[in-house]
């Protein structure tokens, strides 16, 4: 089998799921209706922290206002709950079918998992980005090489996204619900990537714990190459940081397919 032939299957399953997503276009045009209301609010209260004279983070008004607005375009790219269609094979024992087929059961979960961040981060953000620069005063990137170093953090946070959605759906095939993790992980990834709080606003020593972890790269790395404050040369350890954490994980989630279709028991047979 060429390298090519065995790629195939999963490029066509990704190109299939992008299309499907692609067909939810009033729910990405409300969705950044949403996120541009709470983006307003979230600006408000930031801006009247700031102007308090609180602020000890390295971040001047503008760019928390850019911020703050990265973080409601970027936010579909959050691994937050289990996919639907996988619970619904797990719950009722189809799943047996995925194992049966003749491709690899985590890539083709994760090329799903990457289609369901990619397709509706692109399709409401760059809508909410230009309407956020030219009436609510998000800024420009100030170079473009900072514009580039942003598009590229980004291609990565959405691999690893999918990596760690891929982690959350393969869990099911350990406890069913999926519940739990549903209610842990949000709250965790939602503090340490930034997206609740810049994480320039916490303490120093919280800040470099919290910038080793993966979370950080879905929503803080991408912000801050867009605002300037990473250079090219510090973008290439960020980078492979990503991608070591976007290996690791991809092989943590290889290991529980394996480990999870040998002890798999399905309609008690």
């Amino acid at each position: 089998m060429t390298p090519v032939s065995a790629v195939r299957p999963y490029l066509t399953l990704l190109v299939a799921r992008c299309r499907q997503e692609t067909q939810y276009r009033a729910a990405a045009l409300f969705g950044m209706a949403t996120q541009l209301f709470w983006g307003l609010v979230r600006i408000a209260i930031f801006t009247a922290f700031l102007k308090a004279g609180a602020n000890r983070s390295s971040m001047s008004l503008p760019q928390t206002v850019t911020y703050l607005w990265l973080v409601q375009g970027m936010i579909r790219a959050m691994p937050w709950s289990v996919d639907a269609e996988i619970r619904n094979l797990v719950r009722e024992g189809t799943v047996v079918y995925e194992l049966l087929r003749p491709i690899d059961l985590y890539f083709s979960w994760y090329m799903r998992a990457f289609a369901r961040h990619a397709i509706p981060t692109i399709m409401r953000a760059i809508p909410l980005f230009v309407a956020a620069v030219l009436l609510f005063h998000m800024q420009m990137p100030p170079t473009v090489s900072a514009g580039a170093l942003f598009v590229t953090g980004v291609v990565l946070a959405l691999l690893l996204a999918a990596a760690i959605s891929t982690l959350i759906n393969i869990s099911l095939l350990f406890t069913i619900s999926g519940d739990g993790i549903q209610r842990i992980l949000p709250a965790i990834a939602n503090f340490a990537s930034g997206l609740l709080i810049p994480l320039s606003f916490l303490p120093s020593a919280l800040r470099r714990v919290l910038r080793i972890l993966p979370f950080c790269s879905l929503i803080d790395t991408p912000a801050r190459f867009y605002l300037g404050q990473i250079g090219t040369p510090e973008a290439a350890s960020m980078f492979a940081q990503t991608l070591i954490w976007i290996l690791a994980l991809s092989w943590f989630g290889r290991f529980l397919i394996l480990r999870a279709s040998k002890r798999m028991v399905v309609q008690g047979g």
